[in-house]
C-alpha cells in the first residue's frame, strides 16, 4: 500500500476526497447536521474565489511535494516542511484572518526550527528542487487560509460542515483532473487487487473523519494551529517506531522534538491572534448606528492593545 500511496498521491487523495463527498452529502441529505448549507448564498463569485481555489492549491501542494523528492533528500525536504505554520501565520496575516503579532511569530519560527534540528541529515540541496518544495509549501499555506476565510469571511460564514460540504467534491475533481494525466499511465492496477479493498475503505473511512477534524479545528482556532499539529504527529510517530520496531532516536532528534514541544507549549499559552470581531460589530451594525459601530471598533481595538500588553 505504500508503494501505491507513494507512487499514485494524486489518485490515491482523489479516492480519499471522493469517499468524502460521498459521505458528507450522505450526512446532508439524512441528517440536519449540514443545514448551514441552506443559509449559505453559494455565488459563482464565492465559487471561484473561495472554494474552487482550495482545490487547486490542493492539487498544486500533492504535485510539488512528491516532485521535490526528485531533487532534494528526504531531510532537506523535511525542513523545508516545517517553515509551513510560519508560512501559513504570514498568509493568514495577510488575508487579515490573524493580527499580526511578533510574539506568535517568533514562537512559531521556534517550533519550525525544532523540526528542522531534528531532521538534520545528509543534505542534497538543488535550486530546482527547493524552488519546487517551497512552491508546494505556498501552495499548502494557501489552502489551509483559504479554507478559514471560507468559514469566517463576512462573505460566506460557514460552518465547518457546510464548508466540506462544497469544497470536497470541488476539490475531488480538481485532483482527478490532474491525476489522469499525471499518474493514469503508470498505475499498475493488478496491484490494487493484490492489497484488496478493505485496506481502501478503511483509509477513506479515516480520510473522512480526518477532513471533518481538519475544518472543525480551522474553523474554531485558526488554520496556523493545524499546520502546527503536524509537530506532535512527527513526534508520535517517531514513539510509535520506538514502540513497535525498537527503533531509538538520536540524541539531535530529541532535541528538536524538545524545542518545538517547548515552543508548542509557550505557543498554547498566548492570547488568540484570530481575528473574531463580526459578533459584536454585527450587532451594533443591526441597529444602523454608524457612530456606534465606530465606537465599538475602539473598543475592540483597545481591549486587543491592552492585551498584548498585559
Amino acid at each position: 500500500m505504500g508503494l501505491l500511496t507513494s507512487t499514485a498521491a494524486i489518485a490515491f487523495t482523489t479516492w480519499h476526497l471522493a469517499f468524502s463527498s460521498l459521505g458528507i452529502h450522505l450526512v446532508a441529505h439524512t441528517t440536519s447536521l449540514v443545514d448551514g448549507r441552506n443559509k449559505v448564498k453559494m455565488t459563482p463569485r464565492l465559487f471561484w474565489r473561495a472554494v474552487a481555489p482550495i482545490g487547486f492549491c490542493f492539487s498544486m501542494s500533492l504535485i510539488f511535494s512528491n516532485q521535490a523528492y526528485l531533487y532534494l533528500s528526504v531531510s532537506f525536504i523535511q525542513m523545508l516542511k516545517a517553515m509551513g505554520p510560519v508560512a501559513t501565520y504570514i498568509t493568514t496575516c495577510f488575508f487579515g484572518l490573524t493580527e499580526w503579532r511578533l510574539t506568535h511569530l517568533v514562537t512559531i519560527i521556534g517550533i519550525s526550527l525544532g523540526v528542522v534540528v531534528s531532521s538534520l541529515g545528509e543534505l542534497r540541496f538543488s535550486w530546482l528542487g527547493f524552488l519546487v518544495q517551497g512552491g508546494g509549501t505556498v501552495a499548502e499555506a494557501l489552502r489551509l487560509t483559504l479554507m478559514q476565510y471560507l468559514m469566517n469571511s463576512e462573505e460566506s460564514k460557514m460552518d465547518p460542515l457546510t464548508a466540506l460540504y462544497y469544497f470536497a467534491p470541488t476539490c475531488t475533481l480538481i485532483n482527478l483532473s490532474m491525476a489522469i494525466p499525471l499518474e493514469y499511465p503508470i498505475l499498475d492496477f493488478s496491484k490494487f487487487f493484490d492489497v484488496g479493498i478493505l485496506p481502501f475503505l478503511a483509509a477513506a473511512v479515516m480520510a473522512l473523519c480526518l477532513n471533518i477534524a481538519q475544518v472543525y479545528i480551522v474553523g474554531r482556532a485558526g488554520s496556523v494551529l493545524l499546520s502546527l499539529c503536524g509537530v506532535p504527529k512527527a513526534v508520535f510517530l517517531v514513539v510509535s517506531s520506538m514502540m513497535f520496531f525498537g527503533e531509538l532516536p538520536s540524541l539531535q532528534q530529541f532535541i528538536g522534538f524538545s524545542i518545538s514541544l517547548g515552543g508548542m507549549a509557550i505557543y498554547s499559552k498566548l492570547p488568540s491572534a484570530k481575528r473574531d470581531t463580526k459578533p459584536v460589530l454585527d450587532e451594533v451594525a443591526s441597529r444602523g448606528d454608524l457612530e456606534s459601530i465606530e465606537e465599538s471598533k475602539a473598543m475592540l481595538d483597545a481591549e486587543k492593545e491592552a492585551e498584548r500588553s498585559g
